[in-house]
């Protein structure tokens, strides 16, 4: 064993080590222990040590919240495009010409040889004479047969929507009264006008 006296500080448990000495803030004006370097370190590292926490702290605000969003910009309207409606301009007016419909002709209206009242007689019907008929035409009933210079009056035709005198079988129908008083048709081509009076010839001096 060593008769060296032991150095009674190098038993303290608290005996710096010189590792931490730059947190210890240099205005500590504690009186170093007997037997210890005075504390040395940073000039105000308690500061520090704030300072560099919280610019931890910001940088870890930072990554949770993120980089501030750019500010939301206002959509600009976009115009709407109008729908012209354009009308269409009036068309001409167009008068419309009336073309007339051509008329048939109708069957001619037979010019009449006689006059309602007038006195006929029969002629040129040679020794047959001519019939005398219930109606205007070849069918109807024979009622009476007559002979050249037999006298008749002519009388109006019985159905005024039918044109007088009446056009049928190829014949100019009249009707007629005979002096016997028996009436019917007979054709034109039979009879002739005649006189009511044959006038009496003027004797020769």
């Amino acid at each position: 064993m060593s008769d060296r006296p032991q150095d009674p500080s190098a038993s303290e448990p608290d005996a710096f080590s010189g590792k931490v000495e730059w947190l210890y803030d240099t205005l500590d004006d504690t009186t170093p222990r007997a037997g210890q370097r005075p504390r040395r370190g940073l000039p105000c590292g308690t500061l520090l040590l704030l300072l560099v926490g919280l610019l931890i702290l910001a940088g870890m605000a930072f990554l949770l919240v993120g980089p501030p969003l750019p500010a939301a910009e206002e959509a600009t309207p976009t115009p709407t495009p109008t729908a012209t409606v354009t009308l269409p301009t009036a068309q001409p007016t167009v008068t419309p010409v009336v073309v007339p419909t051509p008329t048939a002709p109708g069957t001619p209206t037979p010019q009449a040889e006689f006059s309602i009242g007038e006195r006929v007689v029969i002629a040129s019907t040679g020794p047959s004479g001519v019939r005398l008929r219930a109606g205007a035409g070849l069918d109807f009933l024979t009622q009476g047969i007559y002979n050249d210079g037999d006298p008749f009056f002519v009388m109006p035709g019985s159905d005024p929507d039918v044109p007088y005198p009446v056009e049928s079988d190829g014949y100019t129908w009249w009707r007629v009264r005979a002096a016997d008083g028996l009436i019917g048709w007979t054709a034109q081509q039979f009879l002739k006008p005649a006189p009511l009076v044959t006038p009496t010839p003027s004797a020769t001096p």
